[in-house]
């Protein structure tokens, strides 16, 4: 009976300094590679570090007192401070068990949405959310599933003032940040009930709406199965003239596109192997051709993206740089119109820097999907003499007269100009023009607003 109750010797053995014997227990791969990692640090420290089992009971208190305090709504101090002894223990690179890192996160996701929660209370509590489910290999959508509405009610309702309103709040800024943290545990079987939602409010006389409804948009639509929404918000896009809802969609679409490159990322089969236990009812039902067993991918003419989408993206990247083109027409006066929108959207979290998602896009899009062009160094190709059929006075095989070109029918022998591509690549080819069309800016005499970038 006394072996039966005997602890298992320390993995982190304080028997010396830098020593740790091998770890024995049944973990996962993740927490084996954290405890690898750990032992890399261990080793190179000059004093005795705490034992894992030690560790792992700490962390048990700390779970217990959280939830203690959440019982007795002590969110001022109690919360708080265990809040940052979790934040300190986890800083220690410990690993720490999925099954408490889903327990954990799930509890500070559920107070940063109750309504009329103190705002150092939301703030701490949606940074240590962040830091439990920043890493992708360590949580993924198939070991938690959170529910989008309770953050989207809050922050709608909060971000325009009212009538008589006039004190500021960190609660959009807050609810934004916990959106675009979770956005990857909302199930994509949700997209349609969140189109739904979203599309209806946008009133095209009011750019506060546009703006509003875009951001709710880009931040909560899952990010893995843009098929089922990507057309419509093509669509919204070319339909809006501002700065503002470029930059956005730029480093909404360039985040698409790195995300994309594994083409098992879109597969719908994935949605039916997500378990349906986060509190709302799913609407997606996705057709049947899709569901095949051959998925590809989402790859069009040019990445994930068609010819006429591809073009109109390079055309904005182009105008968002605000170089005054003489063909640019009304692509310019985005700041005008931006001029318009109030202060409220300023309030929302900003976008990625657009040259930084013009470069992912284009990066992230190149895929060998065109006749690569000749070099500029190649020589000029072969011209075939006057007797050879592929002249262009020859209509056969002997010289024809001007009536033989007059009854010959229209179009009898068209061959289609095949079209080339800088490297194969219609990506690179659309880069190359970019920089072409720019490269006169690059002068230092000719600054503007460009400059900047």
């Amino acid at each position: 009976m006394e072996n039966k109750h005997k602890l298992i010797p320390s993995n982190l053995a304080r028997s010396r300094p830098g020593y740790l014997p091998p770890f024995t227990s049944s973990t996962t791969k993740d927490e084996e590679r954290s405890i690898r990692k750990l032992k890399h640090v261990a080793a190179s420290l000059p004093y005795k570090i705490e034992s894992e089992e030690e560790m792992q009971r700490r962390l048990n208190v700390i779970s217990a007192r959280l939830a203690q305090a959440v019982e007795s709504r002590d969110y001022d101090y109690g919360l708080l401070q265990w809040d940052s002894m979790l934040a300190s223990w986890m800083e220690l690179k410990y690993p720490l068990p999925r099954k408490k890192r889903i327990a954990l996160a799930k509890l500070f996701y559920q107070i940063c949405v109750v309504p009329g929660m103190p705002h150092d209370t939301v703030s701490a509590c949606m940074d240590t959310f962040s830091m439990l489910t920043r890493s992708k290999k360590k949580l993924g959508i198939q070991d938690l599933r959170l529910p989008w509405r309770p953050v989207y009610d809050i922050l709608s309702r909060d971000l325009f003032f009212k009538r008589r309103q006039f004190e500021f709040t960190q609660t959009a800024y807050n609810m934004a940040y916990v959106a675009e943290s979770a956005r990857k545990f909302f199930s994509p079987a949700c997209i349609d009930e969140m189109l739904q939602e979203f599309i209806p409010h946008i009133i095209g006389n009011n750019l506060d709406r546009i703006l509003a409804n875009q951001y709710y948009l880009v931040t909560f639509l899952p990010l893995s199965h843009p098929q089922r929404y990507l057309p419509t918000m093509m669509r919204l896009w070319g339909a809006v003239n501002s700065y503002a809802y470029d930059e956005r969609m730029l480093s909404f679409i360039s985040k698409l596109s790195e995300m994309h490159v594994d083409p098992t990322i879109s597969d719908p089969k994935v949605v039916e192997q997500i378990p349906m236990d986060w509190g709302e009812t799913p609407h997606v039902q996705w057709p049947k051709q899709d569901l095949s067993d051959d998925w590809k991918g989402l790859y069009k003419d040019v990445g994930i993206f068609a010819e006429d989408e591809w073009s109109f993206i390079m055309c904005k990247c182009l105008a968002s740089m605000q170089i005054p083109l003489a063909d640019a027409g009304s692509l310019t006066t985005g700041p005008s119109t931006d001029g318009q929108a109030g202060y409220e959207i300023g309030r929302l979290p900003r976008c990625t820097w657009r040259i930084a998602s013009l470069a992912r896009i284009i990066v992230y899009s190149m895929t060998p999907d065109g006749v690569p062009a000749p070099a500029s160094g190649a020589a000029t190709p072969f011209t075939p003499g006057i007797g050879s059929p592929l002249m262009t006075p020859l209509l056969g095989s002997s010289p024809a007269s001007i009536s033989d070109y007059f009854s010959a029918p229209l179009m009898s022998k068209t061959r289609l100009k095949e079209r080339k591509y800088l490297g194969g690549s219609k990506a690179l080819d659309s880069l190359s023009k970019l920089i072409m069309s720019c490269e006169s800016f690059f002068h230092p005499t000719n600054s503007g607003n460009w400059t900047g970038d």
